[in-house]
């Protein structure tokens, strides 16, 4: 499990997914400025939103596992 985390975390493709969920989560942001974007589309992106953070839960645990068996190295 550790090695598949490990690989998971070097992996180019993983990191621009990782890139590309940040720069929609600024769009998502920027979108939330819009009073009759949200009043019309909230629903949707507290969707988006809800994915958004998911995701980064589950890259930040990834990259803790593939730092097992001394997960603090990650916060270094």
């Amino acid at each position: 499990m550790v090695e598949i985390a490990r690989r998971i975390a070097d992996d180019p493709r993983f990191q621009h997914f990782i890139l590309g969920v940040i720069v929609l989560g600024a769009i998502v942001i920027g979108v939330e400025t819009s009073a009759r974007l949200t009043a019309r589309y909230g629903d949707v992106i507290l969707a988006a939103e809800m994915l958004i953070q998911t995701i980064f839960v589950a890259e930040i645990a990834v990259r803790i596992l593939a730092y097992w068996p001394r997960p603090a190295g990650f916060f270094r």
